[in-house]
């Protein structure tokens, strides 16, 4: 066995050049090239395929990207040709003419510039642009675009970009931008126009921030100044113990759907067409049934809890397809659907034992049921963490690059693709065209944005730094900080006189950090301190500027920490409340993430507890033995108070407000504004209203998960929240009796009285019930007690008595649940429909005088 060195002596492979792409041709120079008899010296055996010659064996290993050597065992026919490498660096896979050799391997030319560059050229359709460019780079240059860090490529003219943005509730982490209140603040305003308008602000001040880098950067972006943002999350809180409950719109399917399809459109400018430019990139994350951090919380595999705030990288969740279909995956579907989102996260964690970046689901719920076109991006490092340090799903980044590739992961936000693809093309797991499909997709949505077109062609390159937290967009954030707040309890105390002598207290008051919640802007880096240009409002601010404006007067007394033991303060915040007319105790929670010290909800941090923290309860019942009370709760998910529920005067959910959040707390202090928040998630009595096994995700578990399946009575209910006006609902109306199960529809009609009050905003929500209780429920049936499935929001500009009625539609696509047999239809049988202010009672522990909802009945045949 001879074997020969591929080496200058004689031209290996020649070449032949179609476009800007490089084809090969067989040599027969192959045939008679004499190298070094490696005999069983040096080097690596590799490979061995059956060939007819040693030409073509010649040809195998030229087209192997780390042969360096081969040998054809003869005689002439059908015999082995034996590979070997004698370096451990990959050359590329490309073909190429042999035409030197560095440390006694041959090294290729560099290659060609490109002399058309197509996919420069708008003119050109996007799929014709994307083949061309496809085919125009090496397999190294293509391994090296399979991450969110893009390099650049000189010869083909392709600038470097980074894809990953961030934009939860505004442009993060790159310095000064308009900050708004946190997701699952926004969730409590129910209101779809204000989200369009909050995706349009989103992506403007993302594209001027792009816009301004890459022209001081010689046309290249980096990360966080990209226009493909990670965002929304859409995910459902199942448990609101979740430290990142804060970035979602709450418990709520359909309320996820409604507004996280408009926050979408809204950022990608509201456009469908595939080749239209859009403003800039959603990308709703994470697929899926991602909903825990840690394992912190007691659970059947840690009774008493465990240790690990990262379980979330390796934990296996088993779901149901029932709880799959009826909870976890709708808002993905709506996104793709309805909201035709450019791209999608997948996240950390396995589902039934396949970890979500390697799940077939990802075909065959997002590309076959939803039909998305567009591209998927790992969570950062969930490709290697499929490997042996996390899941052991698989042996390391080589199987892990396979994994994802072949799941339909067009990229991965970490080093695996990187690192492993080489590896898992050489030993035949993937192939070249498994690159090239995640290519196409990847390279469609960034030339799609014109981010390849030449300067001037794509009108959004004008925006300008101007439209950065500007007037506009602090209006915008004002509002929607003002329709989040949800008013639980007023006896008689709200609102308060403007020139009422105020004592403000608690440890979230004169807190700015508590403002901000995960991934927020006003930073230039993650966790890192708040940009001096930044215009941030805290409770204490925005109360002391409207007293002030108001004729009355503030004074201030933190009274504790937000987490500890020190009472020391707790003396002169009851002096503070006892010279006052109004205590404000501004306490709740904060978040890891962005605030530190005695912090309690985060990425990577789940609660153990549900109640106030520390000393605040202490606090609290101080201050209101001495003046009357209104509790204000900052958090990012709801923090159970039957304490406060039963004693104070008011209390408010003030979640994590964003840049105006004292403003608009001050507005509904004083009155300006009038209350219209509903909650987006339940207030529980306590922990011992959670299902005790943290870690199960069966929605049904008892006594319930969320406000769909809950059973007994909370402390304020799912979509709950009062006014400052007296208004009714009377005459409920169905245009049918009964459906047919297949594709019928309804027509619903309520009249609204707004009785007496000040002018202002009410939700109207539609709630329904299959009638079939949880003992003669069959096979893959679970069917929650209530489910939101419509809402609206009404305006009054006057109170005195007027009257609207306000429409909705019910459709059977709209009733569609999981049958006996797996399937998803309107199950036939008879229903209940609500329609009022709140969903059906028990509205909560301690609510009173509030009217239940209108009720009525009809049936599916």
């Amino acid at each position: 066995m001879r074997w020969v060195n591929m080496s200058l002596t004689v031209i290996a492979v020649v070449f032949t050049i179609i476009g800007e792409a490089m084809a090969t041709t067989p040599d027969a120079s192959c045939t008679v090239i004499k190298g070094v008899d490696f005999g069983g010296g040096p080097g690596v055996d590799i490979k061995s395929v059956t060939v007819s010659s040693s030409g073509d064996c010649c040809q195998a290993c030229a087209n192997f990207s780390i042969c360096t050597a081969w040998s054809w065992n003869g005689p002439p026919g059908n015999s082995g040709c034996y590979m070997k490498t004698t370096d451990s660096g990959p050359r590329s896979n490309v073909s190429y003419v042999v035409s030197g050799t560095v440390d006694g391997r041959p090294q290729p030319p560099q290659p060609k510039p490109c002399t058309t560059c197509p996919w420069l050229n708008p003119n050109l359709s996007t799929d014709q642009r994307v083949a061309d460019l496809v085919a125009a780079l090496t397999i190294n240059e293509k391994i090296s675009l399979l991450s969110t860090t893009s390099p650049a490529i000189e010869r083909l003219k392709l600038p470097a970009y980074a894809w990953w943005s961030e934009g939860a509730h505004g442009v993060a982490w790159a310095g000064v931008a308009t900050v708004f209140p946190a997701l699952v603040g926004l969730g409590s305003s129910f209101d779809v126009e204000g989200m369009q308008e909050v995706g349009e602000a989103i992506g403007m001040e993302g594209r001027a921030k792009h816009n301004d880098y890459i022209a001081k950067h010689n046309g290249t972006s980096d990360t966080f100044y990209g226009l493909d943002f990670f965002a929304p999350n859409i995910n459902i809180v199942r448990d609101i113990r979740w430290g990142r409950g804060q970035e979602t719109f709450g418990e709520d399917p359909h309320l996820t759907a409604r507004l996280g399809v408009p926050l979408i459109r809204g950022l990608q400018g509201n456009t469908s067409a595939t080749d239209s430019y859009p403003l800039a990139g959603a990308t709703a994350k994470h697929f899926f049934g991602y909903n825990l951090e840690s394992n912190f919380a007691p659970s059947n595999l840690f009774p008493n809890g465990g240790t690990d705030g990262q379980y979330r990288l390796h934990a296996n969740l088993n779901i149901t397809e029932t709880d799959l279909r009826q909870t976890y995956l709708p808002a993905f579907d709506a996104a793709v659907t309805k909201g035709q989102v450019r791209s999608i996260m997948c996240s950390y964690n396995s589902v039934n034992g396949i970890p979500a970046c390697a799940h077939p689901m990802i075909d065959s719920e997002l590309r076959q049921r939803s039909n998305f076109s567009g591209y998927v991006v790992s969570d950062c490092g969930a490709i290697g963490w499929m490997g042996p340090t996390q899941h052991n799903y698989t042996s390391g980044d080589p199987e892990s690059t396979a994994a994802g590739l072949h799941a339909g992961c067009d990229m991965d936000c970490g080093g695996a693709y990187g690192n492993g693809a080489m590896d898992a093309l050489n030993s035949g797991e993937i192939t070249e065209a498994d690159i090239d499909k995640a290519l196409s997709r990847t390279l469609y949505a960034r030339i799609s944005m014109g981010l390849l077109d030449p300067p001037g062609v794509n009108p959004y390159q004008k925006i300008s730094m101007d439209v950065v937290d500007s007037q506009k967009h602090r209006a915008l954030a004002l509002r929607m900080a003002t329709e989040s707040i949800v008013l639980l309890k007023n006896k008689n105390i709200l609102p308060i006189k403007a020139t009422a002598k105020i004592a403000v207290i608690g440890p979230n008051a004169n807190r700015t950090m508590t403002l901000l919640s995960n991934y927020p802007g006003c930073k230039t880096s993650p966790g890192g301190s708040i940009d001096p240009q930044c215009n941030l409002v805290n409770p204490l601010q925005g109360l002391s500027a409207a007293a002030k404006a108001g004729g009355g007067s503030v004074s201030f007394e933190q009274g504790c920490e937000i987490d500890g033991d020190d009472e020391s303060q707790i003396p002169a915040a009851v002096a503070a409340a006892k010279a006052s007319d109004v205590a404000i105790v501004v306490g709740g929670i904060i978040t890891c993430q962005e605030t530190g010290q005695y912090c309690q909800e985060a990425e990577a941090k789940d609660r153990v507890n549900i109640t106030l923290p520390g000393k605040q309860l202490d606090l609290l019942k101080a201050v209101s033995a001495v003046a009357p009370t209104v509790l204000v709760i900052m958090s990012g998910s709801t923090v159970s108070v039957p304490w406060a529920a039963q004693n104070v005067d008011g209390i408010l959910q003030l979640w994590y407000p964003g840049e105006e959040g004292g403003t608009a707390l001050a507005n509904i202090v004083y009155g300006k504004e009038n209350p219209s928040g509903r909650m987006s998630e339940t207030v529980f009595t306590g922990i011992e209203q959670l299902p005790p096994n943290y870690l199960n995700l069966t929605m049904s578990e008892p006594p319930g998960r969320t406000h769909r399946y809950f059973t007994e009575t909370p402390l304020y209910a799912f979509g709950f929240g009062l006014s400052y006006s007296d208004r009714g609902y009377s005459n409920l109306k169905l245009s049918k009796n009964t459906l047919k199960s297949d594709g019928d529809s309804m027509t619903l009609s309520v009249d609204l009285t707004c009785k007496s009050g000040p002018p202002g905003t009410e939700v109207t929500q539609v709630y329904t019930s299959l009638q079939i209780p949880p003992s003669k429920q069959q096979g893959n049936q679970s069917i929650p007690v209530r489910e939101l499935k419509d809402f609206t929001r009404t305006t009054f500009s006057s109170c005195t008595g007027s009257t609207v009625t306000v429409h909705f539609t019910l459709s059977t696509e709209d009733l569609a649940l999981v049958d006996v047999d797996g399937s998803v239809t309107a199950i036939k049988g008879s229903y209940k429909v609500w329609v009022g202010s709140t969903g059906p009672a028990p509205l909560g522990t301690f609510v009173e005088g509030v009217d239940s909802p209108l009720e009525a009945q009809f049936s599916v045949m």
